[in-house]
């Protein structure tokens, strides 16, 4: 518990870290014998290295698409120690992520390098659409790279201001109507809240503003009180082909993540032809596996026959 805590809240340095998270992680790791800052430390520090990592690998680790308005975005994000080993290797990088890209068609890929010592980023931004970055976070990219100060939150500090207006829901629940995102960020700063982005397959993507860390407790609730015995589960199929595209992909996979957060049971069956398509499924079910690891988690292992690939995700709770 301890551990988890300390990766959620990047040893308290994320805005969605809470009061309570702290006090519960200095007890837990007084009650382990340990220091809470010291332990944290070590564990980022190990899950930070990136030695090993290949360029896919890099790219793919943490990485969402989004529609902002009319534009296709791809958002990858990885945590660092030293962010200049990851940086070191930007020529690599930006090969490869222009090659996304022209696959997917994207407008616009930014590559988030968070540093975890010093709770700064560097992006990296390519595509036709990088003044985006620039005008959304106030700063100039140069050798298409720029330092975000103080943003290591994806949710809460990385995706809503790439939208240029938002549709925003007040602290009570009441309608604030379309504004743009500058105004929507002065408001939450003014009120000292998070502006979090609750979808962003619709245009303006819809917006609340949530008490500071109010956000997971939220999300965490609604886990619990979702969760169903294993008796009253009910196992969703999803059935997939490797010649979707992308769309139809992420349709399917926030299709399970709703499953996942109901209580119910999602089992894909991705339909394949041959030894190759095996494999090439088989990758994609673990990284299915991977994305929705925060909603569910693997009954058994991914199971390879001749004309097909299932795996079963059993909801997180």
């Amino acid at each position: 518990m301890l551990s988890a805590i300390i990766s959620d809240s990047l040893l308290f340095k994320s805005p969605t870290c809470t009061e309570q998270d702290v006090a519960a992680a200095r007890e837990l790791a007084a009650i382990a014998g340990v220091d809470a800052d010291s332990y944290g430390l070590d564990m980022l520090k190990a899950g930070a290295d990136l030695s090993q990592k290949t360029i896919a690998e890099l790219i793919s680790l943490d990485a969402k698409e989004f529609v902002m308005g009319q534009a296709k975005v791809e958002i990858a994000q990885v945590n660092a120690v030293d962010v200049n080993d990851v940086l070191v290797k930007q020529p690599e990088l930006e090969a490869a992520i222009e090659a996304i890209i022209s696959s997917k068609g994207l407008d616009l890929f930014v590559f988030v390098v968070t540093d975890i010592l010093n709770n700064d980023s560097v992006a990296l931004a390519y595509g036709a659409s990088t003044q985006a970055v620039e005008k959304a976070y106030n700063v100039t990219l140069s050798d298409s790279r720029a330092v975000l100060k103080g943003v290591v939150s994806r949710k809460s500090q990385i995706v809503p201001i790439k939208a240029t207006e938002v549709q925003l829901t007040g602290l009570n629940g009441e309608d604030l109507g379309i504004m743009s995102t500058r105004d929507a960020l002065a408001l939450a700063k003014q009120y000292k809240v998070d502006l979090i982005c609750m979808s962003l397959m619709t245009s303006p993507p819809p917006c609340k503003l949530i008490g500071a860390g109010a956000a997971k407790q939220e999300k965490q609730q609604e886990k619990k009180k979702a969760a169903k015995s294993p008796d009253k589960r009910k196992v969703k199929e999803i059935r997939l082909t490797l010649q979707m595209e992308d769309h139809d992909r992420e349709t399917k996979q926030s299709q399970a993540e709703r499953i996942l957060t109901k209580g119910d049971s999602v089992k894909f069956v991705i339909q394949v032809h041959g030894a190759k398509e095996g494999t090439a499924g088989k990758e994609w079910a673990e990284q299915l596996c991977k994305s929705l690891a925060e909603y569910g988690s693997k009954t058994t292992g991914v199971q390879v026959s001749g004309k097909q690939v299932v795996v079963q995700l059993d909801p997180i709770g």
